[in-house]
């Protein structure tokens, strides 16, 4: 038998089980949002409201979280900050 040849009955019904399984796997239809939030010193400057652009993005943000979870309690949510000083875990 060459590669790429199938000649064994038995490996294309497992095929054919192992193929139905996999269209089942996602049962469930979650969205995943994740906000990459720019926290370095230059998002510290201010619009013309006098609110600092890390503020902005941030109310923002909050509207979408608070639509997105009023439409669909399975969505998942989160919010990274890159250029920090500190790191939380």
């Amino acid at each position: 038998m060459n590669w790429g040849e199938d000649n064994d009955d038995e490996n294309d019904d497992e095929n054919e089980e192992n193929e139905d399984e996999s269209e089942e796997w996602p049962k469930s239809r979650n969205d995943v949002i994740m906000f990459m939030i720019d926290a370095r010193p230059k998002m510290r400057g201010t619009n013309s409201k006098g609110e600092t652009y890390l503020h902005d993005c941030l109310s923002v943000i909050l509207a979408i979280f608070k639509r997105k979870i009023i439409e669909d309690e399975n969505v998942l949510l989160g919010i990274t900050f890159f250029g920090t000083v500190f790191t939380l875990l």
